[in-house]
């Protein structure tokens, strides 16, 4: 079975919700290498996950990324 920007960003949600940032951040790495493209969905998970674990300075960094990607999508 092959996983799809749809069932990554459902492990990502359940990563939310039992505040594990490290394991979020890994399937994000494990997403980018399969060429599997986050989207605002994603990278908004990822920031409610940060937030929820109090990393702000890393919920900071992944809104500059997902920022950045934004702008080039729609460049």
């Amino acid at each position: 079975m092959r996983a799809t920007k749809q069932t990554h960003t459902s492990a990502l949600k359940f990563y939310a919700r039992t505040v594990r940032l490290e394991p979020a951040l890994q399937l994000l790495q494990a997403m980018q290498a399969k060429g599997v493209v986050a989207d605002a969905i994603t990278y908004n998970t990822l920031l409610n996950t940060c937030c929820k674990a109090g990393m702000m300075s890393r919920a900071e960094e992944l809104l500059q990324v997902a920022e950045a990607l934004a702008k080039v999508s729609s460049g």
